[in-house]
């Protein structure tokens, strides 16, 4: 075609074409605000997961106020996720993107489903780290009954989260927040079928990393995500994870 061109670059390995005509550049991208509209009730609704606590409701029907604020979310993406620059974030992020804390679970997993039985409470038994042995005692109370996703759906709505509030301290652009959010999406409904499965794997994945809170605790927080799932305001029930 006279007059057009068409380029391709890549730049950390994501592809941008541009069609240039005489007269005009057309991109090819979205913008950050087509990526903000396409992906944010989705985001919104794997963060009604995170929340737990006598706050959970207010933060379920807010969930930007999960991340907006600077103070807030240093603090927390430091306390409670050793991530202090923005370097450590992105590399914290390209991490649980590709790994994750699942990897974790699955390997205990495929460790453990091997195993009789009673071999495996024997295995539990011998290990000398209690964190150790809590963790591979979730696992074996939930083997089998897994949905093939394992925990994705746990780092998925962490990644959601540390996007955001990055992109408030301005450690990540809006279009490098809004495309990790997209690629987390695309992650979940790459392993599961709907917000039951993704409900459970959350669920496993809050006991499984549960060590220090008391039981009760758990069992609230479980409770609340399976009401997400029916509750008609819920978003889980606004929106769902395949449309």
């Amino acid at each position: 075609m006279s007059g057009l061109s068409r380029t391709l670059s890549e730049t950390n390995g994501s592809c941008c074409m541009t069609e240039t005509q005489t007269g005009g550049t057309h991109s090819m991208t979205p913008t950050v605000e087509e990526m903000r509209k396409k992906w944010k009730p989705l985001a919104h609704a794997m963060l009604s997961f995170i929340n737990m606590g006598p706050n959970a409701e207010y933060y379920i029907a807010h969930p930007e106020k999960m991340y907006l604020g600077t103070i807030k979310n240093k603090r927390i993406l430091s306390e409670q996720h050793h991530i202090d620059t923005p370097e450590q974030l992105k590399q914290h992020l390209e991490w649980q993107m590709s790994v994750g804390l699942r990897e974790e679970f699955d390997n205990m997993y495929q460790e453990l489903i091997l195993l009789p039985e009673a071999e495996r409470g024997r295995r539990i038994a011998s290990g000398s780290d209690p964190l150790i042995r809590h963790k591979m005692s979730v696992v074996n109370h939930y083997l089998r009954r897994m949905p093939a996703g394992g925990l994705t759906g746990y780092d998925c709505s962490f990644i959601v989260l540390k996007s955001l509030m990055a992109e408030q301290l301005k450690w990540l652009t809006g279009e490098e927040a809004w495309n990790y959010v997209g690629q987390a999406v695309k992650l979940a409904r790459t392993r599961y079928g709907d917000w039951y499965d993704y409900c459970m794997s959350f669920a496993v994945g809050l006991e499984f990393y549960a060590i220090d809170d008391p039981a009760y605790y758990v069992r609230d927080a479980q409770g609340r995500l399976r009401r997400l799932l029916t509750v008609q305001d819920s978003p889980l029930v606004q929106v769902k994870l395949h449309h």
